[in-house]
């Protein structure tokens, strides 16, 4: 009997110490010291935009919903990443971005619980719309992101800092993240300044890449390069960008996963190593413009010495929300990779497994092993939601007070309790180019049961043309869902007028209700347009002594004293002289030609 007591506790604490060791693995694999196993995998997604009508879907919602569908998927993976396509900030104003009409996207910091949610590792910020809003709104992102535990990619506080890899670490592999931008030299960080890596596209990016991958080689089993290269709508890459990829991938890459099109482009496997050119959209608040809603996500397959599978899982963007592909859209998607994938004529195509397609292949030949380890790694599973503290800052567009623009305008009371005490827009702007508007309102406290959005109207005098531009308040940045009694809101837009004549243009805001299809009326209907529009200005549409850019962003939009040139506009010098000097010139060349050649026929016919 005693025996047999014994033989039951040493069998328990057998047991128990099993039990231990399991549990204590598998915490080693969630942010421990390293333990190994045979494989790991890496999801990766294209471009998510967490801006604009996105605080709708949010605060109505909840973040939960937003990528619910996918969350086994993306939190199941051992790292994970996204391209965070916009400026999550309080801070800030309108960047000139070298555009007529540009976009630009600033999120509140609460809405990264749609990431953390589903529990991304990393994203890269080196795209066109991480300096939408300046550097200090850059700064604060990278503040926001750190609290979350969620790495930066190709972006830091200066130049060194941006194009210096990022080290994630899964299991007892180490993966160097490499991200650049190429399209906006406006956005680049600078030795003093904070912003993106960036380098021109072809002809300064393989130098710009070579000591980031080299220092990236040493301290990593593996190394990513993420790129936000290539225009919006394309449907495959340049033979150039093809090239290109090719190259960085003979400099030591293990992977290239691309983004910046908003569509999916074809997968290209080069000495064993995958590309893939363009990731598509991952989630975006509106996805009515071209095959934006088709999209797709990454699971990488991945030991010490290279990737080995690629498992691509078709996806359906749907408005603040993002759902696996099915019926017709997997369909879509399965033949638009399928087809992307062999027009490059490598001979490789992806297997149809369920609803997924698969890519196999190993590295050859494969890299060495690093040589150190980096200072800094950046271990998986510490994602987390972000501190109160961060999540409740007032973005600038909250006063306390009235503003001083606001002072002579006589406050207009609306039905819902909002009153409008001011606003101010930019004087003149070109034709199609965007302008700046702001209105401000004293509001009641939160209006949480339906849907408000605001819309401002252009009325040509004289004429019959008009322009409307629909947006969130203050494009999202303080929402009637979050407002406070007493407070003072800013509707701060950039207005994008479609294409419309010259001439002066009266402007009417209104205050629309979404939910109801109905909008705010003023009390007194004093200064009334029509069905609820109030009247906040004038502006002028013309090319004549006015900058081209947007005005209110890369000019102060005010009209030059009458009878002058606007002081950024040089003096224009008259160009008919040339187009005459030209003309007879060219006139001269035509003549002598004939001449010419009536000569040598006439000599053939002698």
């Amino acid at each position: 009997m005693k025996n047999s007591r014994i033989s039951a506790f040493l069998i328990s604490v057998f047991t128990l110490a099993i039990l231990c060791s399991l549990t204590w693995a598998q915490a080693q694999e969630k942010g421990g010291d390293p333990v190994s196993k045979d494989t790991y995998t890496l999801f990766a997604s294209g471009d998510t935009a967490l801006a604009r009508w996105v605080h709708n879907g949010y605060y109505e919602k909840g973040p939960e919903r937003c990528l619910l569908d996918l969350k086994e998927l993306v939190s199941g993976a051992d790292i994970a990443m996204t391209n965070l396509e916009c400026v999550v900030s309080t801070r800030g104003t309108f960047g000139d971005k070298g555009e007529r009409r540009p976009f630009l996207y600033r999120g509140r910091p609460e809405l990264l619980d749609i990431i953390t949610e589903v529990g991304f590792d990393v994203v890269t910020v080196a795209n066109n719309h991480s300096g939408d809003y300046g550097p200090d709104a850059f700064l604060e992102q990278l503040e926001l992101l750190e609290a979350t535990g969620i790495a930066p990619v190709g972006g830091g506080r200066n130049k060194t800092e941006a194009s210096t890899p990022t080290y994630v670490q899964a299991g007892d592999v180490i993966v160097a993240f490499i991200g650049l931008e190429y399209r906006f030299p406006r956005f680049a960080a600078t030795d003093t300044s904070p912003g993106n890596f960036h380098a021109k596209e072809y002809s300064d990016m393989e130098n710009a890449l070579k000591e980031p991958i080299a220092v990236a080689r040493k301290h990593a089993d593996l190394v990513v390069f993420s790129p936000h290269w290539g225009n919006n709508w394309t449907e495959a890459p340049t033979e150039e960008r093809r090239k290109l990829a090719r190259a960085i991938i003979d400099m030591g890459v293990d992977a290239i996963l691309g983004h910046s099109a908003h569509h999916i482009h074809g997968i290209e496997i080069y000495k064993g190593r995958p590309i893939v050119y363009d990731m598509g959209s991952f989630f975006f608040d509106t996805v009515r413009q071209k095959r934006l809603r088709f999209g797709a996500g990454y699971l990488l397959t991945f030991n010490k010495t290279g990737f080995t599978k690629l498992t691509i899982h078709p996806l359906h963007l749907r408005s603040n929300q993002t759902v696996f592909a099915k019926g017709s859209a997997l369909e879509r998607i399965h033949k638009l990779l399928i087809d992307l994938t062999a027009e490059f004529g490598t001979g490789v195509a992806p297997v149809v497994e369920g609803d997924t397609l698969v890519f196999s292949f190993s590295p050859d030949p494969p890299h060495k092993p690093p040589t150190s380890k980096p200072e800094k790694i950046h271990k998986t599973g510490q994602t987390r939601k972000l501190p109160e503290e961060l999540r409740s800052r007032k973005t600038n567009v909250v006063f306390d007070a009235p503003p001083k623009w606001t002072k002579g305008f006589d406050a207009i009371p609306l039905d819902n309790g909002v009153t409008i005490i001011g606003a101010r827009n930019s004087e003149a702007v070109w034709p199609r180019r965007a302008f700046t508007a702001e209105i401000a309102l004293k509001v009641p406290g939160p209006i949480k049961k339906d849907h408000w959005e605001a819309s401002i109207k252009g009325v040509q005098r004289g004429g019959e043309e008009t322009f409307v531009w629909r947006h969130p308040i203050a494009d999202g940045g303080w929402l009637p869902y979050i407002w406070e009694s007493g407070q003072i809101v800013v509707d701060r837009t950039l207005v994008r007028p479609k294409t419309v004549g010259e001439g002066t243009y009266d402007l009417y805001w209104r205050f629309e209700n979404l939910t109801k299809r109905t909008h705010a009326v003023p009390i007194n209907n004093v200064q009334e347009h029509s069905e609820g529009f109030v009247h906040i200005g004038e502006i002028l549409i013309t090319k004549k002594d006015i900058p081209s850019g947007p005005a209110g962003v890369s000019w102060d939009g005010k009209l030059p004293p009458k009878g002058e040139v606007h002081p950024q506009i040089e003096p224009g010098i008259p160009l008919w002289p040339f187009f005459a000097g030209g003309g007879a010139l060219l006139l001269i060349i035509i003549v002598v030609v004939v001449v010419i050649v009536r000569k040598k026929r006439a000599k053939k016919k002698k």
